[in-house]
């Protein structure tokens, strides 16, 4: 069963679920681990953007590129 999958069948079930405790308690552990999450990434500074975007231009302007088929192939498998 890949991510996606995985996914929609927890989504399925919850659509199914009628028990505001048992939702609530999902929502709350969702809650945290995505505060842990968002905790770790730090913003960037506008200097770091503008590096990285010129860096994404240098990359495409020479080749350096995944079409967007191989990408979600490989993302598949994530």
């Amino acid at each position: 069963m890949n991510l996606q999958t995985q996914k929609l069948n927890i989504i399925e079930s919850l659509l199914q679920l009628n028990d505001k405790n048992v939702l609530a308690e999902i929502e709350t552990y969702l809650k945290s681990k995505l505060a842990v999450t968002v905790e770790n990434k730090k913003p960037f500074t506008k200097k770091e953007l503008i590096s990285r975007a010129n860096k994404s231009n240098k990359n495409i302007d020479s080749g350096k590129v995944v079409k967007q088929s191989k990408l979600e192939k490989t993302s598949e498998l994530w």
